[in-house]
């Protein structure tokens, strides 16, 4: 029985990890969802400094 407590206990953890990070990655879509698109050539969409760049830019 001790072993199948273990594992529940790591998989709420995991849950809860998960919710957390659910709950930061809305956070960052609803801040984003406010601005526009940086302009950038398509090969600097890869790059989030080239991102944080045009983001500062615009502040």
């Amino acid at each position: 029985m001790k072993c199948h407590m273990s594992v529940i206990a790591k998989m709420e953890e995991s849950v809860q990890a998960a919710t957390q990070l659910l709950g930061e990655t809305m956070q960052i879509i609803n801040s984003l969802q406010d601005r526009q698109l940086p302009s950038l050539n398509p090969d600097e969409l890869p790059f989030i400094d080239k991102w944080s760049d045009c983001f500062l830019r615009t502040s």
